[in-house]
């Protein structure tokens, strides 16, 4: 179910992608949003409410609403992870979609629309990229490891004390 959502954000993404999408700026200086970021929020919140109404729902680019907590499991979501790097025409932004229970993850999909990768994994069953499982390995540090995250996010300009 979440594969096949973020799939299809991902084609509504790619369309504004290639056909431009207005841009503007967050309040309090929270960042970037789009018509793309606010249109896949809308298709991913009609497809997974539709399929799990019962769930509450919890995204980057919608409103507080505190009747999720009182809900069994939570989608999580970002129908745009990766913003500026959307805005700048980089490939490397995504869909992420989680499902909570109980505050624990139990399933999430990371979508990458221009290079048509799916991350999956849900808890106890591993992980795969495009159906191939992962393999991890302890590590400490960053040194050597692989690291999914848009390009943009790694300037320091876009940092911030939190």
């Amino acid at each position: 179910m979440l594969t096949e959502a973020a799939r299809e954000a991902g084609a509504i993404l790619r369309d504004h992608f290639t056909h431009g999408s207005k841009s503007w700026e967050k309040p309090d200086s929270a960042g970037p949003v789009t018509e793309a970021d606010m249109a896949a929020n809308a298709a991913l919140h009609s497809r997974l409410t539709a399929a799990r109404p019962g769930y509450g729902w919890l995204s980057e680019e919608g409103p507080e609403d505190p009747s999720r907590q009182a809900a069994g499991h939570t989608f999580l979501v970002d129908p745009l992870d990766g913003t500026r790097a959307f805005i700048e025409g980089d490939h490397s932004w995504s869909i992420a979609l989680a499902v909570i229970e109980a505050g624990q993850v139990m399933a999430g999909v990371v979508y990458l629309p221009m290079r048509d990768i799916v991350y999956a994994a849900a808890r106890g069953q591993g992980a795969t990229r495009n159906g191939e499982r992962l393999s991890v390995r302890s590590r400490d540090a960053l040194d050597g490891a692989t690291v999914l995250s848009s390009r943009t996010n790694f300037e320091a300009w876009h940092w911030r004390n939190a």
